[in-house]
């Protein structure tokens, strides 16, 4: 298994509110069109701004299919649009895990 974890940097904490509601939009949308839904994450204590997405996949394959149709899909790219709208000027990372020893 293979785990896509985004990590944003929103404006203030403020927007942290507006970024939860399009989290849920994404999952909508994820849902509608059968792709990997988030598990999104903020911190209870310590950066208020950070908000970190986590997507399982089943295989690299899975995962570079899903980006390819998401960068040509006008509702997913109009989406993040609006994620980068509430992100500061310290831009956001992704990381990709692997399950390891073969467990998972």
């Amino acid at each position: 298994m293979y785990r896509r974890r985004v990590h944003m940097f929103l404006k203030s904490v403020d927007g942290r509110n507006e970024a939860i509601a399009l989290c849920g939009e994404y999952n909508e949308l994820a849902a509608a069109k059968d792709w990997a839904t988030g598990t999104f994450w903020m911190c209870t204590v310590g950066d208020g701004t950070e908000l970190v997405g986590d997507f399982d996949f089943p295989d690299l394959a899975s995962l570079q299919r899903e980006n390819d149709v998401q960068m040509s899909d006008p509702e997913a790219v109009a989406l993040w649009g609006r994620f980068d709208a509430v992100e500061k000027a310290r831009h956001g990372f992704s990381e990709l895990l692997e399950t390891a020893l073969g467990v998972g």
